[in-house]
């Protein structure tokens, strides 16, 4: 009898553990579930859009800006080729690795690099690194491509200003949008990286010259190396501007005034047309916008001759002097 009552006590003991086993399965099935559902239906437009930006890319195309010319057709600002160094966030390994590597093979200041980096919102989207690169630069970054994932090259113009230091008050420069800028409705839907005026005829008649961008999608793989191009709308130049400058009569103003810090305005008495507007000293508008490391801007900004005002149009004068 007491071997009987042991046996259906250990029976009942078995059942019990199978319906505990049988809840816990039930249990965890369940839990899957909840969590499936909320991958898939909660959160699942998110995680499409996670992947799509891994497989797929768009490449923001830049215009080239208009060229500017004298009232003889005389060039005062063109675009030239060059060689743009970008760098997609979302498909580094290493951050630290990354800036050492930039610091030993085109000299960007580790700080600078990781600075940039921390700053970077979208992951997805390229941020300029380095306009202009050298062959020999381009070279050394695809010569370790292969270590340095999310690096890309890509052949953009770049602004050019042929008669150097020559007008450049009056040309102005250009430099990458700011981030206040992109707030502001006259540079609405630019995208980050836009080559905008910043100073002179480059700001006051931006609108004008400065065109609308195209985009590229791009099919990736695992490593943001471009594989396929599935789409590309095309960028728009911008329009050319002529401007009432006689670029000869600027030259010899510019020469008279020499080393001498001043101004000289010309007009023409019949339509008001400004003939010349020089100042001095002078800046080289292709050193602003080409990309300024912050020892060149320090040494600019600190000059106590003041290349950056433009005195024809800033200074204060008594009449007749």
């Amino acid at each position: 009898m007491s071997k009987f009552t042991t046996q259906h006590e250990d029976f009942k003991n078995l059942q019990r553990r199978l319906l505990y086993l049988r809840l816990g399965l039930l249990l965890g099935l369940l839990l899957l579930s909840v969590r499936l559902w909320y991958l898939q239906v909660v959160k699942g437009t998110y995680y499409r859009a996670l992947s799509e930006q891994n497989r797929i890319r768009t490449v923001d195309l830049k215009p080239a800006r208009g060229l500017v010319f004298d009232r003889h057709g005389e060039l005062l600002a063109n675009n030239v080729p060059s060689f743009n160094l970008y760098l997609t966030v979302e498909d580094i390994r290493d951050r630290e690795g990354l800036a050492a590597a930039l610091e030993d093979l085109l000299g960007l200041p580790r700080a600078e690099t990781k600075k940039r980096l921390a700053l970077q919102a979208k992951s997805y989207v390229p941020i300029l690194v380095k306009a202009g690169l050298t062959l020999r630069e381009a070279a050394l970054i695809e010569g370790h491509r292969l270590d340095l994932p999310g690096l890309r090259i890509q052949a953009e113009s770049q602004r050019n200003y042929p008669q150097g230091p020559l007008g450049g008050h009056l040309l102005g420069y250009v430099g990458e949008v700011s981030p206040e800028q992109q707030d502001e409705p006259a540079f609405a839907g630019l995208p980050q990286g836009s080559m905008v005026g910043k100073a002179g005829v480059e700001k006051t008649y931006d609108r004008v010259i400065r065109g609308t961008a195209g985009e590229k999608t791009i099919e990736v793989d695992a490593r943001g190396n471009e594989r396929k191009t599935v789409d590309v709308v095309e960028q728009t130049p911008g329009d050319d501007l002529y401007l009432s400058l006689d670029l000869r009569m600027q030259q010899m103003a510019e020469s008279l005034l020499g080393e001498e810090a001043g101004a000289v305005v010309a007009l023409d008495v019949t339509n008001g047309d400004v003939l010349v507007l020089a100042s001095r000293p002078a800046f080289d508008p292709n050193v602003l916008s080409r990309g300024l490391t912050p020892a060149t801007w320090e040494q600019i900004v600190s000059d106590q001759r003041h290349p950056l005002t433009n005195r024809a149009l800033q200074g204060q004068y008594p009449p007749g002097s």
